[in-house]
């Protein structure tokens, strides 16, 4: 039945769960390819599917999302993923919470009661989402085949794909939670993250980009008049797509989604560029 469903199981010993959207004239006789959703942190799969407006695009292009539920921290249970050194209690240095090993779970249990692409999967995120969607691409390759991380940057020291997939990655360059010129930020929760233009540097790298050259820069038709501006940053020579989004102007939010919940993020995010489109696009979703 076409909608959303919630669904609960147990890994590594703790109680976890995950949303599954089936698009509008779901039919259980075809194939369909999945999109992974990951919340920020102190987000929650519920406000994800709604400030992303993912489910929108489902409808239209006729594809799978399965969103992503963070274990909770601290007194107010804020939700968060082990991208590695972010976020809090959840990471690798704290309660090693396995993300990667739930991901995997939750992949295998779709694929055994819905028809889908075994070779179309593929994750985005928000944030510390976007983080664990990198860490996604550097350890589950096998099972992951394409990410795109809007405002979150890897946050491991090491990664080493099995495969090179496409790389999508969209940074705001005002970003006050994850800083694109890289560094540790400041308040209650600190994020430590390297420049953005390396972590793409080391994607293209990684992707058989002609890094040796510089990446092609091209303006983005705006979209909205507030200011924000957003241009395709680009290597050339590619094995496969790897591309970066800036948007100039930029703070921690997802461009083109609704209001958020999320105190962490922009509550009304810039419209300059429509990120879920752009991911469906990048990914072949629309296909």
């Amino acid at each position: 039945m076409a909608g959303a469903h919630k669904l609960t199981f147990d890994h590594d010993g703790i109680s976890r769960s995950y949303t599954i959207y089936l698009p509008k004239g779901y039919d259980a006789n075809r194939t369909y390819p999945v999109l992974l959703g990951f919340h920020g942190g102190f987000g929650s799969a519920e406000q994800f599917e709604q400030s992303s407006r993912l489910d929108e695009k489902a409808d239209i292009y006729g594809f799978i999302i399965v969103y992503g539920q963070g274990t909770s921290w601290g007194r107010i249970g804020a939700p968060v993923w082990n991208a590695g050194d972010c976020c809090v209690q959840a990471t690798t240095s704290q309660k090693n919470v396995d993300d990667v090993g739930y991901v995997r779970n939750v992949i295998q249990r779709v694929s055994s009661e819905y028809w889908i692409g075994n070779e179309r999967v593929y994750a985005t995120g928000m944030s510390n989402g976007a983080m664990l969607s990198h860490r996604l691409a550097c350890e589950a390759s096998d099972v992951v085949h394409g990410i795109a991380a809007v405002s979150g940057t890897i946050q491991i020291s090491s990664c080493t794909p099995s495969r090179r997939i496409p790389i999508l990655m969209m940074q705001g360059t005002d970003d006050p939670r994850v800083l694109y010129d890289g560094g540790t930020t400041t308040g209650t929760i600190r994020i430590a993250s390297q420049p953005v233009s390396d972590v793409y540097a080391a994607w293209a790298q990684r992707n058989g980009c002609t890094t040796t050259e510089s990446p092609k820069v091209t303006s983005v038709a705006k979209q909205s008049g507030d200011g924000k501006t957003v241009d395709l940053v680009q290597y050339p020579s590619c094995a496969v797509d790897t591309v970066l989004y800036r948007v100039n102007g930029g703070v921690h939010e997802w461009p083109g989604g609704s209001s958020t919940s999320n105190v962490l993020e922009q509550k009304k995010p810039t419209q300059a560029i429509d990120a879920s489109q752009v991911i469906v696009n990048f990914l072949g979703l629309t296909k």
